[in-house]
Order: C-alpha cells, then sequence, then structure tokens
C-alpha cells in the first residue's frame, strides 16, 4: 500500500469514529480498518448458499463500520488498483449481507470518479437476489474524487471526505 492509501484510510476510519448522530450519540458502534494505527482489522463474511451448498468467503474492506442496530458501510480507498481489482470492491462489497452503502474514494492514480461511476452501474445494474432485488442498488454508493493538488494536505483531503461520504 502506499503513503498516500494509507493516509486516506486512516481519515476515513478517524472520521466514522469521531461521527455522531444527532443526539450525540455515535453514528457506528464498531469501525474496522486496515493497515491503521488503533483500529482492529477484521473480515467481512461473505456467505453464499445454494440447493445445500454453502460457500464463506473473507472479505477485508480498507475499512468498514458497523451500525448500533446491524448493518454496515463499507469504505475502499482507490489509489493503485487495477480495473479487474476495482471490480472485485464492488462485487464483493454487494454480497455481503447488511451492507447499507459502499463509498469509493479514488485518487486519479489508476481510476477516476468517473470510471468509478461507470463500473459501479455496469455491475450493480446487473447483481440481484433470486427475487430480484439489487444486491446493492447503485444509489447506495458514494464516489469522491480526491484530486492530486491536495494529495499532500490531510485537512483539505479530510474536509471533502468529510463533505461528500455519508457518515
Amino acid at each position: 500500500m502506499s503513503d498516500l492509501h494509507d493516509k486516506i484510510v486512516g481519515i476515513i476510519a478517524e472520521l466514522c469514529r469521531d461521527s455522531e448522530r444527532g443526539s450525540g450519540r455515535p453514528y457506528y458502534k464498531e469501525i474496522y480498518a486496515d493497515h491503521t494505527k488503533g483500529f482492529e482489522k477484521k473480515p467481512l463474511a461473505i456467505i453464499l448458499v445454494r440447493r445445500g451448498k454453502s460457500l464463506i468467503q473473507n472479505y477485508y474492506p480498507d475499512v468498514w463500520a458497523e451500525y448500533p442496530r446491524g448493518g454496515m458501510d463499507v469504505f475502499e480507498v482507490w489509489h493503485s488498483e487495477s480495473e479487474p481489482e476495482a471490480i472485485n470492491d464492488i462485487v464483493l462489497p454487494a454480497m455481503v449481507k447488511g451492507i447499507k452503502y459502499l463509498h469509493i474514494v479514488c485518487t486519479g492514480y489508476k481510476i477516476s470518479g468517473d470510471k468509478a461511476k461507470e463500473l459501479v452501474d455496469l455491475l450493480l445494474n446487473k447483481l440481484h437476489n433470486s427475487r430480484g432485488n439489487y444486491l446493492l442498488p447503485p444509489k447506495n454508493v458514494y464516489i469522491v474524487d480526491i484530486p492530486e493538488k491536495i494529495h499532500k494536505n490531510r485537512a483539505k483531503i479530510e474536509s471533502r471526505l468529510s463533505e461528500q461520504l455519508k457518515i
């Protein structure tokens, strides 16, 4: 991982930790982050069952945060991700039971926000459960571009993320 990737992951984890509801209670019950001091790394389980057979896969997002009454948000930072890795970062969270929102932060190094939107629309409009419902509706995906001109400015990155992510 790069320094920029890890810096953005740390900012997201801190924003999640520090966010509060109108009542002053924390917005999230638990926050898990990869490569971030002070946060535990914990996988999300993807469990698929069909005709008595099951497949269990662990998925390690950059950050995920659990709501007090169940459900979670997933945050992925795309810095050096290739297109196949980006596709995994869209499809795997959609397969997690209880996901409410997927947040994708693009640094513009390999994949732009526009390309991310294109991939999200292409993939998530095709993923349905057996009842025909979306696994994760595209409207529940938030995409933030971090322009290169602010890559070195932690305060500006934090400001942009707090304005554009659904935290």
